[in-house]
């Protein structure tokens, strides 16, 4: 029989509609979608009937589930012929959903590492399902991500986790090697601790007495209900998230707790649907660092213009119901209505309580980075650091020769570098994507695989959701195609994404564009409104001192202009100015500059830079304007620069040292400082 190959290595795909088990697998006609399902079931997966094309179960699932048996199969497809064929995972096996190539190739090398293969697989409109035997005592939990957002995600589907089988977008059988589901392969914890690391999720384990959100909740429904109805569901994604984690752990993750954080959701304008809030409930059962508390609804509430007081009275109504919530690790406590979760039980009841840190210790320590330095000394784990250059300056150059330099040497994993290039041509992306291969971090890019500016937003709300940020160092490149840095308000608001990202234990590295215009003493300046500097913990600008035609060599230096930690003041590099050699050359330039050299390079452009307002002060000596104010004055009128300019040109280059300095001043009468050229001899001063 004649085969082909799909994209994905390694996969070798059977077209036939004929199983390998049993009868045949039709995917297309309605008249045989009971075969389909019959099939299945006998292969011991429990089959549930799916809405044509839209991914629901067409029946409640308990009730199905509870009496599926071959006659409720025929019965329901002879009455529903053209329903789609699904399963439910259950709690014995796994999928492992690839939507995409880098998730393809994730997943490939994983089962590569363990030495097994997908006894079962099914080709998807986007890629494929592997079907798993849970290895015995083995633990594992849904999981999804948005392509969009994390390209390389790969789904798990688990426990009431539901799979499309056989549905009209055409998915086919693509290997069935046994002829029953319990004979397929087994993934170990291993194995599927491999895959949530990779997703950037902590591995599964099960929820215990001491960090469990699904007890009983210590607040009823009905009161949950009272609070909802002030809160509105389209307020935003970031709200939508808080109120279902605090209805999660109110409700202690139960089915009414759902059904009340489903029908509020259902109100938003931005409602997808009950599996969409299904999943985001899902997601809550692994636990987290730092519980929503009623607390968060309280306050939400208030700010509608509830009288919270009333409502949270009727708790009074209910009998008393005990709860415990994560509050570090080991901390067991009841569930206090009005005050957050971790909170000792004694804090005062008042506006600002919902937003005080008492008990948050353990959680600060936790993401709290040692100081050191990661990408030269300019940048320090856990901070967030913008870099100012104007274009072909090297600043992109200058940072690849620093996170090679930290791979090479241990300080950084590269799995969890990603560089984001959103500021260059095929052929830059290509030079630059060779040495991500070679060197194993990660490079992101305009237009690929959906990505923008969006998503990149997303990402990191999402990883500062999931407590994934830490550890992770982003350098993104330029800042301009993330935020416009003229708009004061989105800088602001970048700002602090970024600074809830580093709180989280990420690091941020932004290569910037600087402004065209140098300041007044001709050094670069930070474009844009001053919101960038002021919210990160770091801002260096970077300047080229010289080029140096008989080396061929350029000297950069960096230059700190706001300063957080024990980060080098300045910094100077150079590189090659020959443009006819490879990218990869051109890296391999780069060296740390000898601060020997660097400081007469400096003096030379301080000179440069200074030398029409030195030639005034010179010529003002001579025409016999000698003390300080009045060269001040004359210079600033000659030259057309400010006294202040002037004055500090003067002070800068007086002195006796004829290296160093222009002129000297000694003192007269009634204590007046004199100027005199270094040329000049000067008079001694009266007796």
């Amino acid at each position: 029989m004649a085969t082909q190959e799909p994209p994905y290595s390694g996969i070798k795909f059977n077209p036939s509609t004929t199983s390998p088990y049993t009868g045949p697998i039709s995917r297309k006609g309605p008249s045989s979608r009971v075969t389909s399902a019959l099939s299945f079931y006998r292969f011991g997966l429990a089959v549930i009937p799916v809405v044509a094309g839209e991914k629901r179960s067409a029946v409640p699932w308990d009730p199905w589930l509870e009496h599926l048996n071959e006659e409720t199969i025929t019965r329901f497809w002879s009455q529903q012929p053209n329903a789609d064929v699904g399963y439910i995972v259950g709690d014995n096996y796994i999928v492992f959903d690839i939507d995409s190539d880098l998730a393809e190739q994730a997943m490939a090398a994983i089962e590569e590492r363990f030495g097994i293969q997908a006894s079962v697989l099914t080709k998807t409109p986007r890629g494929f399902h592997r079907l798993y035997r849970m290895a015995k005592g083995a633990y594992a939990r849904s999981d999804s991500h948005s392509t969009q957002a994390f390209p390389g995600g790969i789904d798990v589907k688990h426990g009431r986790g539901m799979v499309v089988l056989v549905s009209v977008d055409n998915r086919q059988l693509a290997r069935m090697d046994f002829s029953h589901a319990s004979e397929i392969q087994e993934v170990s914890q291993e194995f599927i601790d491999a895959v949530f690391v990779h997703n950037g999720r902590p591995p599964p384990r099960p929820t215990t007495a001491t960090d469990h959100q699904e007890a009983p909740g210590g607040t009823p429904i009905p009161v949950l209900r009272e609070l909802l109805a002030h809160i509105d569901p389209g307020s935003g994604y970031e709200d939508w998230v808080r109120v279902l984690m605090a209805v999660f752990l109110e409700s202690g993750g139960s089915d009414d707790g759902f059904e009340l954080a489903n029908d509020w959701s259902r109100k938003g304008s931005n409602y997808k649907g009950r599996k969409d809030v299904e999943v985001k409930w899902r997601s809550f059962r692994g636990g987290h660092s730092r519980p929503v508390t009623v607390g968060t609804l309280i306050q939400m509430a208030r700010e509608a213009g509830a009288d919270v007081a009333a409502i949270m009275n009727r708790i009074e109504e209910f009998e008393p119901c005990a709860t415990v919530v994560v509050g570090g690790p080991g901390s067991i406590a009841p569930i206090d209505p009005l005050a957050s979760a971790v909170k000792p039980q004694t804090t005062p009841t008042t506006v600002l309580a919902a937003f005080s840190m008492l008990g948050m210790s353990q959680e600060l320590e936790r993401l709290a980075q040692d100081q050191r330095p990661i990408l030269g000394n300019l940048v320090l784990r856990g901070q967030a650091v913008a870099i100012f250059a104007w274009p072909n300056a090297g600043k992109t150059l200058i940072f690849f020769f620093l996170v090679i330099e930290a791979i090479r040497s241990g300080v950084l994993d590269p799995s969890s570098v990603y560089y984001i290039n959103m500021d260059d041509n095929a052929a830059g992306l290509r030079d630059k994507l060779l040495l991500a291969e070679e060197f194993g971090f990660q490079m992101l890019a305009d237009g690929y695989f959906d990505f923008d500016a969006q998503a990149f937003n997303d990402s990191l709300v999402r990883m500062i959701e999931t407590d994934t940020a830490h550890g992770v160092v982003v350098i993104i490149d330029t800042l301009k195609k993330f935020v416009n840095t003229m708009d004061k308000t989105r800088s602001a608001a970048f700002g602090r994404l970024v600074r809830r990202f580093v709180m989280k234990g990420g690091t941020l590295v932004a290569l910037a564009h600087a402004n065209k215009h140098p300041n007044a003493q001709g050094k670069v300046m930070y474009a844009g409104t001053s919101d960038i500097v002021d919210d990160f913990d770091c801002a260096f600008v970077l300047d080229v001192l010289t080029n140096d035609a008989d080396s061929g060599t350029r000297t950069v230096e960096f230059t700190n202009i706001k300063r957080r930690g024990n980060v080098d003041q300045t910094a100077a590099y150079t590189y090659t100015l020959d443009r006819d050699i490879s990218y990869a050359q051109l890296l391999a330039s780069v060296a740390p500059a000898n601060p020997e050299q660097v400081a007469p390079l400096k003096a030379a452009i301080d000179a440069a830079a200074d030398s029409t307002v030195i030639a005034a002060v010179l010529a003002c000596l001579a025409d016999g304007i000698d003390t300080k104010m009045q060269l001040a004055g004359a210079v600033s009128q000659r030259v057309g620069v400010s006294r202040r300019k002037a004055m500090a040109v003067i002070e800068k280059y007086t002195g006796n040292d004829p290296q160093h300095h222009r002129w000297r001043y000694v003192v007269k009468a009634r204590g007046a400082q004199v100027f005199q050229a270094l040329e000049t001899e000067p008079t001694a001063p009266p007796a």
